[in-house]
């Protein structure tokens, strides 16, 4: 399982927003959810994450037919990947989810990065063994090692 954040991703779920994200500002972040599967088929395949206290679901996913659910309780975001075959990353594309949050820094943000997505767990069931898989993944900040197109210190809120 990887989490990767991005604010400039190709325009497949637009972004808004200031890079550095601003107190007072609204800034849109995407999360990507990629499985690679290097072993057996498994099945019943859920992601799961939670969002921290100040940052938001927008309620934008891609694909549109992601079985993606928000739960405004619990502020868990889940993902029902389904099956996933053997090889998947590497013979084929990996099984991947868009999501969109947002935040609004406050002043007491200034000078740090924001977390935008907690600790990610990935659990399914081996189709070959039966045995239950669990897999974490760290969650993101706003630092967003990924996105090449925003410096390292452009993560870090700003007045």
């Amino acid at each position: 399982l990887f989490t990767r954040g991005f604010f400039n991703d190709n325009d497949l779920l637009k972004t808004s927003g200031s890079i550095p994200p601003k107190v007072g500002q609204t800034t849109a972040y995407n999360i990507h959810w990629q499985i690679l599967n290097t072993s057996n088929k498994i099945k019943n395949t859920k992601v799961i994450g939670v969002l921290p206290d100040n940052v938001k679901w927008t309620g934008n996913v891609f694909p549109l037919d992601a079985k993606v659910f928000y739960d405004i309780n619990t502020r868990t975001i889940a993902w029902e990947a389904g099956d996933i075959e053997a090889g998947t990353g590497l013979i084929s594309p990996l099984k991947e989810v868009l999501f969109q949050v947002s935040v609004m820094p406050n002043a007491s943000d200034v000078g740090n990065y924001l977390v935008l997505i907690d600790q990610n767990l990935l659990i399914a069931t081996d189709e070959f063994t039966l045995s239950d898989i669990s897999v974490y993944s760290d969650g993101i900040t706003t630092r967003l090692p990924d996105d090449l197109s925003v410096g390292t210190e452009e993560g870090m809120v700003s007045l």
